[in-house]
């Protein structure tokens, strides 16, 4: 229960893991932006009992209905990982290649620190508007 806690931004990831069946955030001085873009979409989904809270925010001092707030240039990001093929031999080079769509553009990187191969490898990201390449080169170690 976190009513009345003076609470202006709340994160989804506090609760994306979680299976909640309700979660109480009323008498809360919420903040409208992109922040709360995922709480709306719980309370559309019906999703945490969120929907029978009816949920406000603030915009220029003024309350707004979450069920109504209509938030610009604002979407959940899209992710989508394809790789060139399937299989290689051993020591030949893969490429992924990652979509990423949302409003604010998404940032994307490619985390490599843990990868390991017998191989002297090689990554190569590359970048576009709305897509990340990461290219794995191998060679014989010598």
């Amino acid at each position: 229960n976190l009513a009345s806690n003076s609470l202006e931004h709340i994160s989804w990831r506090v609760f994306h893991f979680l299976p909640l069946l309700n979660l109480i955030l009323r008498e809360n001085p919420l903040i409208c932006s992109c922040d709360l873009f995922w709480l709306q979409q719980w309370q559309n989904d019906d999703r945490g009992d969120v929907y029978s809270q009816m949920l406000f925010c603030l915009s220029d001092d003024e309350e707004i209905p979450l069920s109504s707030l209509v938030i610009s240039n604002c979407s959940l990001p899209k992710v989508t990982i394809v790789s060139s093929q399937l299989k290689t031999q051993e020591g030949g080079n893969l490429t992924f290649e990652c979509h990423v769509t949302g409003s604010p553009t998404p940032n994307v990187t490619w985390q490599t620190e843990k990868l390991a191969s017998n191989f002297a490898t090689e990554f190569q990201p590359c970048c576009g508007e709305e897509y990340t390449n990461l290219t794995f080169i191998s060679s014989l170690a010598a």
